[in-house]
């Protein structure tokens, strides 16, 4: 008798364990690493907007609708329900399944530029041997897109920005303040004047066009060229027309762009962005060179163009 209830009560206890380690919740996680700080690369899980650029399904579909805690696709959805910096919880569910998790964002100790982005989400030994949910493979693959994404200068900044070393050296430049409504026709003067000195110097012009403006606000304009030349020539400080030089294979970013002339400080406020993010010091004015051939273009016609932001 007193067997049969040592048996009975060890299998009842032998029940009792593995209905605990069976049930028992558990925090899965997976962590990627991105190349902006917190605050930069956080801002593309806390904006509806931003994650729909790269998370799946939403960022390959027509009709998405964004709300200011919500993403909506037919059945689809991912609901905010904390947006925060450092500690940020969704719900995602296709109508069937769901899945809710939470994302924390922490700097790396050794490289503060460096974020990782960690999931966790709650779950039991039995619900992942017997109710395999889809949504957890589509969240972990959805953290690979967002480190991805976050990797892409065009998707995160919209141009193809890069580092490359200074090749055009020499330049003679000129500078002119000239009305807003005389942009084309007074940069091509200027473009004019500067192959003009080349030629009376013999200064070998050599093709290269950079130029750069500036809006002062008061309805005036302050425009700067330059043109490559491969002699040097001796000009003082006072002279119209100077000879300058850029340090040869110094750092410079740049992104090439064609669109109409004015959209082209879109490709400069984006730089001015990567800069900052990637902590580069401006040590000239930025510029463009034309790849365009000809100068004194008109602010709607489509050019074609390498801005460049030289930087240490």
């Amino acid at each position: 008798m007193f067997k049969r209830l040592l048996v009975f009560l060890s299998v009842i206890a032998l029940i009792a364990v593995i209905f605990f380690v069976v049930f028992k919740k558990s925090t899965e996680t997976y962590a990627v690493d991105v190349p902006y700080t917190v605050i930069k690369s956080a801002e593309y899980f806390r904006d509806p907007k931003k994650i729909s650029k790269w998370m799946t399904p939403f960022s390959k579909t027509d009709g998405v609708e964004i709300k200011p805690q919500a993403i909506i696709l037919g059945k689809d959805s991912l609901l905010f329900l904390q947006q925060g910096f450092i500690d940020m919880k969704f719900r995602r569910s296709d109508g069937k399944d769901s899945l809710s998790y939470s994302i924390t964002a922490e700097s790396l100790v050794d490289q503060p530029q460096v974020t990782r982005f960690i999931l966790s989400y709650n779950t039991t030994p039995w619900k992942k041997w017997t109710a395999k949910n889809p949504m957890v493979a589509e969240t972990f693959q959805n953290m690979d897109n967002f480190a991805n994404f976050m990797k892409d200068p065009i998707k995160v900044y919209g141009y193809d920005i890069k580092e490359v070393l200074v090749t055009d050296t020499s330049f003679l430049f000129s500078s002119k303040t000239v009305p807003v409504d005389d942009f084309a026709i007074d940069s091509k003067k200027l473009f004019d004047l500067l192959i003009a000195e080349a030629q009376k110097k013999d200064a070998g012009y050599n093709g290269v066009r950079i130029f750069n403006w500036q809006d002062n606000g008061d309805g005036t304009m302050t425009l700067s060229a330059g043109i490559g030349v491969t002699k040097m020539v001796i000009t003082n400080d006072d002279d119209l027309v100077s000879y300058k030089m850029m340090p040869y294979q110094k750092k410079l970013l740049v992104a090439d762009f064609e669109g109409p002339y004015k959209d082209v400080m879109k490709v400069y406020a984006a730089m001015e962005e990567y800069k900052e993010d990637n902590k580069k010091v401006t040590m000239a004015i930025p510029f463009h060179k034309y790849l365009t051939e000809g100068y004194g273009f008109a602010d709607t016609q489509v050019v074609k163009m390498r801005v460049s932001f030289p930087v240490f």
